[in-house]
């Protein structure tokens, strides 16, 4: 129970984080150039803190971090990289799509892990072990939902589904981070739709 609910704070976290880099974002507040900094300054406390224990770093990864993980903090400088490469690849063409991209990672991902920890029962056997099936279909339905307000809602319910299938294969198959895949996918999939759709 311990675990659950730690797990439950940590992807609320991870949400909340998403929708404030969104919104950062769409009210040109956030750009490249400063996720650039947010992500240097992260990874040069990552090392200070593998040499050095910093205290505020100790607070997140004891209550925000997997307690798998083998690096603390890795999984923040991931998520950290995920917007940043969204942002990079794909602000050029579309605030709509950097954004639509980055709540798909925030409340997909979050909605996914949530509802399958509390009211999943059916794995996704044909593709995964480990991935449910109610906490999967969740994760797409906020997510498409969520990017319906800045992308077409077609576009947006094609790439929460294409992100949310490429999670549970990456999670059985690759062990890619999902906090980078899922939104590099799901801007690559707005990014065609928008171009040839």
């Amino acid at each position: 129970m311990v675990k659950e609910a730690l797990e439950i704070k940590r992807q609320v976290f991870h949400a909340v984080l998403g929708v404030v880099f969104a919104t950062l974002y769409y009210h040109g507040f956030l750009g490249v150039r400063e996720m650039t900094y947010v992500l240097l300054t992260a990874v040069v406390i990552f090392f200070i803190y593998k040499k050095k224990e910093i205290k505020i770093v100790k607070f997140f990864a004891l209550h925000f971090e997997r307690e798998d993980t083998k690096h603390i903090g890795l999984g923040g400088i991931n998520y950290l990289v995920g917007v940043h490469l969204t942002m990079l690849l794909f602000g050029g063409f579309s605030k709509g799509i950097v954004i639509a991209s980055i709540l798909i990672l925030a409340l997909g991902d979050s909605t996914s892990h949530v509802i399958g920890t509390r009211y999943g029962k059916r794995k996704i056997k044909v593709l995964s072990e480990k991935k449910l099936i109610e906490g999967s279909v969740a994760g797409l339905l906020v997510a498409g939902l969520a990017a319906s307000f800045f992308v077409p809602v077609l576009h947006a319910f094609l790439a929460s589904t294409t992100a949310m299938m490429v999670e549970i294969i990456e999670i059985e198959k690759f062990n890619i981070d999902d906090n980078i895949s899922i939104p590099l996918v799901s801007g690559f999939v707005l990014l065609i739709l928008r171009l040839y759709a």
